[in-house]
């Protein structure tokens, strides 16, 4: 079930990392647009939908929320050949009181929340890797992808996973890097 306006942000978000990834990656040629749009409806879309599920699990209401001001840096960096991309993340609340969790087990799962997504790349990234052009492309995208939401800079995702385990974080964006390198090898 999608909140209200979630759904239409999710669209928009989609189209616009296709047209982000298009221009930064694919240099203005439009026969590549199904592909990114493939590309990143498994990539990002199933990044977003894993912080989801998993706050969800956790008892959080979670949904997906546009940032604008995101998609436009990310235009912006696209046309000088650089991804950067922000169109917006998985809110993350607290249905009703919290004050029967403990300040581990909120730790915990913020950081099992924040690591559900880059996975997700990770996982794909790597199952792409071996298979040909398109999905070596699939493949760089989702390790681009895992390793940028890796960064330990709050709000990325990089940052919840590092305070709540910095050996994860260490192990999760070693992941990221080793398939980052393989892909220009």
């Amino acid at each position: 079930m999608f909140y209200k306006n979630e759904l239409k942000d999710i669209v928009i978000a989609v189209l616009a990392l296709t047209f982000i990834f298009s221009l930064a990656i694919g240099g203005y040629n439009l026969s590549l647009v199904p592909i990114f749009l493939f590309i990143v409806i498994v990539s990002f879309l199933f990044h977003e939908l894993a912080h989801r599920l998993v706050a969800t699990r956790f008892g959080y209401l979670a949904f997906f929320k546009l940032f604008p001001q995101g998609i436009l840096f990310g235009i912006l960096f696209a046309v000088f050949g650089f991804v950067l991309v922000a169109p917006g993340a998985v809110m993350i609340h607290p249905k009703g009181s919290i004050f029967f969790k403990s300040r581990q087990s909120m730790k915990r799962e913020w950081g099992l929340i924040a690591a559900a997504g880059p996975l997700v790349n990770l996982f794909f990234a790597f199952i792409f890797l071996f298979f040909g052009p398109i999905t070596k492309l699939a493949a760089l995208i989702n390790a681009w992808l895992a390793f940028f939401n890796l960064l330990p800079i709050p709000p990325l995702d990089g940052s919840k996973v590092m305070f709540w385990k910095w050996q994860v974080w260490i192990l999760l964006i070693a992941i990221a890097g080793i398939l980052l390198y393989l892909q220009w090898i």
